[in-house]
């Protein structure tokens, strides 16, 4: 099947641990697809503004993409916006956990571990500054 996007290029795209469904994200879009039948099944996000990738959990459960300092986790069976955590220097790269229930998420300066049962932050790792090379 060829998937294509309604709008702009196709730059990020993700296939669940089961292979159902596909993610796919261009600059401010993100959309949803059934892998078998290469239908579009949600529409997720359009013009809202950049971003920077798309990530799925096993099995397709939740969709995650980026939007400057927001990671925006979506229902992948209802299409809802679930949570949107906020990162103080924007997000730079992101994925999910294995099992599906964590994303880590990246900046220029941390790193940051949600559960995305509970959305509740679980770790914040700063990054050191010196880059001394000591541990």
């Amino acid at each position: 099947h060829v998937l294509r996007q309604p709008v702009g290029p196709t730059l990020f795209v993700e296939v669940s641990s089961c292979g159902r469904k596909v993610a796919t994200a261009g600059f401010d879009s993100v959309y949803l697809w059934d892998a078998a039948s290469g239908s579009l099944e949600r529409e997720l996000l359009r013009r809202m503004s950049w971003t920077s990738g798309v990530a799925l959990t096993e099995g397709g459960r939740e969709v995650i993409s980026s939007t400057e300092n927001r990671l925006l986790i979506w229902s992948g069976r209802t299409g809802a916006l679930l949570a949107s955590p906020s990162m103080s220097a924007g997000v730079v790269r992101f994925a999910s956990l294995p099992g599906g229930e964590r994303v880590v998420a990246f900046s220029f300066y941390e790193a940051v571990v949600w559960d995305l049962r509970t959305g509740q932050h679980l770790v914040a790792l700063e990054a050191g500054g010196g880059g001394g090379g000591e541990p």
